[in-house]
């Protein structure tokens, strides 16, 4: 069982990882770079701390002419968060398909943004994608439908969690208690379109 994951370097997608390799599951980890956001570095020097291949892959003019029109619209000022991570999952489907992984898989808390993170959004980033049931939240599964590789038994859906919220608390805690991370990343800055300048 093959899995790629939207891979930060960040606590959530470094957690997720664990959640799938944990059960078996080979992680290879999917790191992108936009025109406003660049954590390769970090994401590279935490994929070798989990022995995880990691993939870079930049997304340029096609990201910025979803930025100009976005089809779900902008949140509070010029962050097209819906669309943003419905690219990002399309370009985890496509290398899904090219090394012939089985699904996909976030580090996304149900709750945790606002613009992104509300149930009935990532239900949509899902549909959005392309990869529908393909599409795994290790951290808040049990708070959501049951995705394809629950379904079929590829994933013991009782070993996944019910994460929701903006805390990191209880995150933490599983970081440092059962996966033995001492160093926690800082929370991200977040997307600079999220700005207000």
């Amino acid at each position: 069982m093959k899995a790629i994951v939207l891979f930060s370097g960040g606590l959530d997608s470094l957690l997720a990882t664990r959640l799938l390799q944990e059960q078996g599951v080979e992680v290879v980890g999917l790191n992108i770079i936009t025109p406003f956001h660049d954590c390769s570095q970090e994401a590279a020097d935490r994929a070798k701390e989990l022995g995880i291949e990691l993939v870079v892959r930049e997304l340029g003019e096609d990201y910025m002419k979803m930025l100009a029109n976005p089809r779900w619209g902008y949140g509070a000022n010029v962050n097209p968060c819906l669309d943003c991570r419905a690219m990002m999952c399309r370009e985890a489907k496509k290398l899904m398909e090219e090394i012939g992984a089985d699904f996909v898989a976030t580090g996304e808390v149900s709750g945790q943004r606002p613009n992104s993170q509300k149930i009935h959004q990532l239900m949509l980033i899902s549909r959005e994608s392309g990869l529908g049931g393909k599409l795994v939240r290790p951290l808040s599964a049990k708070v959501l439908n049951p995705t394809e590789p629950e379904k079929d038994g590829s994933l013991d859906r009782e070993k996944l969690r019910s994460f929701t919220g903006r805390g990191r608390g209880k995150l933490v805690w599983l970081a440092r208690k059962d996966y033995d991370i001492k160093t926690i990343p800082q929370p991200s800055t977040g997307c600079v379109l999220c700005e207000n300048s």
